[in-house]
Formats: C-alpha cells, sequence, structure tokens
C-alpha cells in the first residue's frame, strides 16, 4: 500500500511488471538447467535454432556449444552441492548476507544524510523495487533505468534537494 501510494509513474510500474516477469521466466529457466539435462539441452536446441533463423550471431553452433558446456558445468556443480548439504545452507547464507548488504546502502546512504523518518524496512524494500525495475534494462549496470527508478523511489525519503547527491553516492558504492 505504501508504495502504490507513493509511486505514480506509469511508466515505473510497467518496468516493475517487466522486471518481474522477466526474473520469474529467468528463475524457472535456470531451474530447469539445474536439474533436467534433458530439458536444457531441449532448450539449447532451440535457441540454436532461434539464433540460426534470425541471423543474431554469426555462429549459432559455437555459442551454443559454450552455453552447453557452461551448463554442464553448472550440473555438475549442482551435483557437489547437493551432496554436501552443510556447503549448500552455508552457500545460501552466504548469498543471503551477500544481497540484504547490497539492498541495504541506500539505507547507509540515508543515514549519512542525517536522515532518519525512514524505517530500514521501508529503505530496503525501496531497493527491492528500484532493483526489480532495473533488470529489465540489459545494459551494464542497467544505466538510465536504475537511476530512473531510485529518483521515484527514494524522492520521497530524500526530497528534491538531496536526491541527485543521494543518488550519485549510491551510483558509486554499487
Amino acid at each position: 500500500d505504501f508504495f502504490i501510494r507513493n509511486v505514480t509513474t506509469p511508466l515505473l510500474w510497467l518496468f516493475l511488471i517487466a522486471g518481474f516477469f522477466s526474473q520469474v521466466v529467468i528463475t524457472g529457466l535456470i531451474m530447469i538447467a539445474s536439474f533436467n539435462s534433458k530439458i536444457s539441452g531441449w532448450l539449447l536446441r532451440l535457441i540454436e535454432k532461434l539464433l540460426s533463423k534470425i541471423r543474431f550471431v554469426k555462429e549459432p553452433e559455437k555459442l551454443v556449444k559454450k552455453l552447453g558446456d557452461q551448463i554442464e558445468l553448472f550440473h555438475q556443480g549442482n551435483k557437489t552441492l547437493i551432496k554436501s548439504p552443510r556447503l549448500m545452507i552455508v552457500s545460501f547464507v552466504l548469498i543471503f548476507v551477500q544481497i540484504l548488504l547490497i539492498m541495504l546502502v541506500p539505507y547507509c546512504v540515508y543515514r549519512g544524510f542525517s536522515l532518519n523518518s525512514a524505517t530500514v524496512v521501508e529503505i530496503v524494500c525501496s531497493q527491492s523495487f528500484v532493483t526489480l525495475a532495473s533488470s529489465m534494462m540489459p545494459l551494464p549496470g542497467a544505466t538510465g533505468a536504475a537511476e530512473l527508478a531510485f529518483s521515484v523511489f527514494y524522492g520521497m525519503f530524500f526530497g528534491t534537494t538531496m536526491l541527485k547527491s543521494a543518488l550519485l553516492m549510491w551510483r558509486v558504492i554499487t
């Protein structure tokens, strides 16, 4: 409800929805590739056919071979992880901590400006939305989309006078 009331940019909502669905599709594909080598092989052949038809890549066979090799390494890594539950738990915990620390960067910037009216939960949730919106852009660092999303989601916390400085600090840190 907080974000629905405060975020009124239709374009940003479009990015959020598209980002959400693209993340769901990518996560699904990664899960399939993780546990089913037959389906991942079928997907690779489908990708090769598509790339051949649209001529997006000069040598699609080489690309698909490289992807196949990477997926095979991915399968082997998953088998190792499944055989070692302790390693899997430690990996998940470390990844969770890494993501949480990245999500806390805007809160540290916020507190660095001696602001304190927003909660850490509001700031972390805002960062989640920024990440979701900017994940739609296939550019390095999601240039442009991340800044737009940051401006919209954090404008309510930093205000117009500090927003550009906060954006610059956040972008340099992340």
